[in-house]
């Protein structure tokens, strides 16, 4: 994969995305086999092979901003073969690579071809407002041109699962739209928080990767466990709500954001940062709770 941050490699918020969905599915009492992945990328390349490898889903289609790929054969696309494509040379390899092997799937010169196939699982996986509510679609559309109308998501797609790997990705009226429609929406700042957790890890221990005290691979590892394990109980706690999803994920929000303040409060007021040395950052019973506790415990 060509240049990206560390989190884009790493496949940071992905492993967010993963963890949510797994999460979600004992809570969804519709069948899930197939999903679609809106934006092959960063996040949505890793999220379309997490979604393979596990078993959870046969991945139908993907976009970029060249086209999209659809499978023709039933039984998915080859995403292990169009994800090596893709970190090798990115989404002109992919167009190329899928023009290619006719046999196995086909490409349309149309990016919103995406939209006219129903699937189980939708991850829009890349910028804000791919969908909005049919009375507001031309305000979006000044954002993003090729913002499609939740109401036709709804009636074509029909997914069971929205997994919001984008920031902003549906307006909050199309949120509240295909929640109505009994779509599960897992909320951006929840399920796609891996990315800034990893960044986070890195931020607090960079003075002991650089004293050579801890390696960048225990860092990552440490922030690895810890996104699952927050992402999990989030995600949970966001699926029992008895509001909507994003006053759920709103509300796990205010109470990550004091956690998050005490914490750096404590580490701005430490003797430095050798000492963070001795903890690791793992879940409260809360629900996102940074709590200090020893570090090896998980090493």
């Amino acid at each position: 994969m060509h240049g990206g941050l560390s989190i884009d490699k790493t496949a940071a918020t992905a492993k967010g995305l993963i963890t949510a969905t797994r999460t979600a599915l004992r809570n969804v009492n519709r069948p899930v086999n197939t999903a679609l992945i809106q934006a092959f990328g960063a996040v949505g390349a890793p999220m379309a092979l997490f979604l393979h490898q596990s078993e959870i889903a046969k991945i139908l289609a993907v976009n970029n901003i060249l086209g999209t790929i659809v499978d023709t054969t039933g039984n998915g696309l080859d995403v292990a073969e169009l994800h090596k494509t893709w970190m090798i040379g990115g989404d002109t390899s992919v167009m190329n690579w899928a023009k290619e092997h006719p046999e196995k799937c086909l490409w349309k010169n149309d990016v919103n071809a995406i939209w006219l196939l129903h699937a189980d699982i939708l991850v829009p996986a890349a910028r804000t407002e791919v969908l909005a509510c049919m009375d507001e679609l031309s305000a979006a559309r000044r954002e993003n041109p090729d913002c499609e109308s939740a109401e036709f998501c709804a009636a074509v797609m029909s997914p069971s699962i929205v997994v919001e790997g984008a920031n902003h990705p549906l307006t909050p009226s199309a949120e509240l739209f295909l929640e109505r429609k009994g779509v599960a929406i897992l909320v951006d700042h929840v399920v796609n928080a891996g990315g800034l957790i990893h960044c986070f890890f890195e931020w607090t221990f960079r003075d002991s990767i650089l004293d050579g005290e801890l390696s960048v691979d225990e860092v990552r590892l440490l922030a690895e466990r810890y996104t699952e394990q927050v992402v999990a109980q989030n995600t949970a706690t966001m699926m029992f709500s008895r509001t909507s999803k994003r006053e759920a994920a709103n509300e796990i929000a205010t109470v990550n954001g004091r956690e998050v303040k005490r914490l750096l409060e404590e580490i701005k007021s430490s003797d430095g940062h050798k000492d963070l040395i001795k903890a690791y950052f793992e879940h409260s019973l809360a629900g996102s709770a940074l709590v200090m506790t020893p570090i090896q415990k998980l090493r």
